[in-house]
């Protein structure tokens, strides 16, 4: 095994556990049981999972998380954005590949 490798290896283990880290943070923080911290606006989301705004409407963009709307509003199922950040929620590819194909108007 050369230094690189071993340098991939710690940073990857570094980084799971970070990421744990985070997510045990983001549950303790966001109780299941109250029922108004069911859905997120994307500012409350970006805080929770310490990214910016415009992340999670690129999560929403490539399918890794789906919107709901009020009115105007964007929304984020809380649940969801949970099991994002723990890696448990994959991409919905068909809605990723039908806005692709809408985006460049052959839909």
């Amino acid at each position: 095994m050369t230094i690189e490798d071993t340098l991939r290896t710690l940073l990857r283990e570094e980084l799971l556990a970070v990421k744990q880290d985070i997510l045990a943070e983001v549950r303790r923080s966001l109780p299941s049981s109250d029922p108004t911290l069911e859905y997120l606006t994307t500012e409350e989301a970006a805080e929770l999972a310490r990214v910016t705004p415009a992340t999670i409407r690129e999560w929403i963009k490539t399918g890794a998380l789906r919107e709901r709307r009020a009115g105007n509003k964007l929304l984020i199922k809380a649940s969801e954005l949970h099991a994002h950040l723990a890696g448990d929620l994959t991409p919905d590819e068909d809605l990723v590949v039908a806005r692709e194909l809408a985006r460049l108007g052959l839909r």
